[in-house]
């Protein structure tokens, strides 16, 4: 994007001095993050979404084991939240069951 930026000439526009804070915008990309948590948080409670803090391992089809604590859920639907690193485990399991 700032590579496109610094050619805005081409496309009508002028930036003079064009800058970018990228302690700012990380810092602004946290902010957003932290609120679409508390939401989806809040959604899940509203929803009914049972959350388990742990390691997920699908032992069926139906069935997952959280570990440390060796506790098997069972449910119809499974949701394994991976963040943003699809492929890597995860400390966040969400079960949904109806």
């Amino acid at each position: 994007m700032i590579h496109l930026l610094s050619k805005g000439k081409v496309f009508g526009f002028k930036l003079d001095n064009l800058s970018v804070d990228y302690s700012e915008a990380h810092k602004r990309s946290r902010s957003v993050v932290s609120r679409q948590t508390k939401r989806v948080s809040i959604l899940m409670k509203n929803y009914h979404v049972a959350v388990f803090d742990g390691i997920g391992k699908l032992v069926s089809n139906q069935e997952v084991e959280i570990e440390p604590s060796g506790e098997r859920l069972m449910a119809k639907n499974i949701i394994i939240a991976t963040g943003p690193n699809q492929g890597i485990c995860s400390d966040t399991l969400l079960m949904a069951a109806r």
